[in-house]
């Protein structure tokens, strides 16, 4: 995953916390999911292109990677 992820994705939850109700990792996840390219946002340019042009084995074990950082750095509750 690219360097800057964590501080990337802070950023993003702090832009976005008017539309995130309750969990953030359950929001986070449900953009990167249903996101055409969601799951690129979190991956450098080599990842990208090895995400690109690999199996579906492989997509599907990076795809667990960012979700598992995902819910390990923001499985907490915003409160408004």
């Amino acid at each position: 995953m690219k360097n800057s992820v964590l501080s990337s994705t802070s950023n993003y939850v702090h832009d976005n916390k008017e539309f995130i109700i309750n969990n953030v990792a359950d929001y986070l996840l449900l953009n990167v999911q249903n996101e055409e390219f969601g799951y690129y946002f979190y991956l450098s340019d080599d990842e990208i292109y090895e995400y690109e042009n690999t199996t579906s084995y492989k997509r599907n074990k990076i795809r667990g990677e960012i979700e598992k950082f995902i819910v390990t750095n923001f499985n907490y509750n915003i409160n408004l």
